[in-house]
């Protein structure tokens, strides 16, 4: 059984080099080992970056093809440029500041590849500054009808633990470059065409989260890409207009919400 396997994975210039020097420790400490990984630079990087980079693919020769861009054009655009560079059917999304548990990619595989999925993701622990320091966790529905169910009020994937067939992500039109909510988009497109998917039990992916989350995810371009991915979905006809109400008070709701009502929710949303 095939179980080669890439790793997509884009950096801006906020990144700091010791978070993505974890990130790829993490990834090479895989118990199935990858041999490619396409690193996407979104815009020009620090000294301190091209550093940790160049020192990993000195340490680790012809498996990490660096895609280096001459602006930042954002996270959707970066990942619709390095996945058809990818040259493994199956296809790890890591982000360039969380940290992969060791059993991750095998896990995946199996669920993949035991079962003819398109997409696997799993639950990730949400931690503040280092992996001691666990804050929450960010649960996922498990089966198919459980996601499809869930995915019309709230994304249904963790995004930095899938991994999924690139052939079949390709086929519904790869990533859009819809800001902060690139990754719903393509769910919803994914499942429209009856993609076959489920989410792992276990935690697979440490989540670097940061004090002011909330404050981000109360700004006003933030509800406007909420707004966004509601209004495509409804559009689409993907929820019913009942819903796409529904979606917009909640919506509104943690707009104007008091950054201490949001703690609170997002505590119980989170809870281990």
């Amino acid at each position: 059984m095939n179980k080669n396997y890439s790793v997509l994975m884009a950096v801006y210039k906020s990144e700091t080099s010791e978070n993505l020097d974890n990130a790829f420790h993490s990834i090479f400490a895989q118990t199935v080992k990858t041999n490619d990984i396409v690193l996407v630079c979104d815009g020009p990087l620090t000294d301190g970056l091209y550093k940790v980079i160049d020192n990993y693919c000195d340490k680790y020769p012809g498996i990490i093809n660096v895609i280096k861009k001459e602006t930042n054009t954002g996270l959707g655009n970066s990942l619709a440029i390095g996945l058809p560079l990818c040259k493994n059917e199956y296809v790890m999304r890591c982000d360039s500041d969380d940290i992969s548990m060791s059993n991750r990619a095998e896990l995946e595989l199996n669920e993949l590849i035991n079962n003819d999925l398109d997409i696997v993701s799993a639950p990730v622990l949400l931690f503040h500054e280092n992996t001691d320091n666990i804050i929450g966790k960010r649960d996922v529905p498990k089966t198919q009808k459980e996601i499809i169910k869930f995915s019309k009020k709230r994304c249904p994937f963790n995004h930095p633990s899938v991994m999924y067939k690139k052939s079949f992500i390709l086929s519904v039109g790869n990533y859009s470059d819809m800001r902060n909510r690139q990754d719903y988009e393509l769910w919803i497109r994914c499942l429209q065409n009856n993609a076959k998917c489920s989410n792992l039990e276990t935690s697979l992916v440490y989540m670097r989260t940061s004090p002011d989350l909330l404050y981000r995810r109360r700004s006003k371009m933030a509800h406007k890409y909420s707004v966004d991915i509601i209004k495509y979905m409804r559009k689409t006809r993907y929820i019913s207009f009942f819903r796409y109400l529904s979606n917009r008070f909640f919506y509104g709701l943690q707009y104007h919400s008091p950054v201490f009502v949001l703690k609170l929710y997002y505590k119980i949303l989170h809870k281990r």
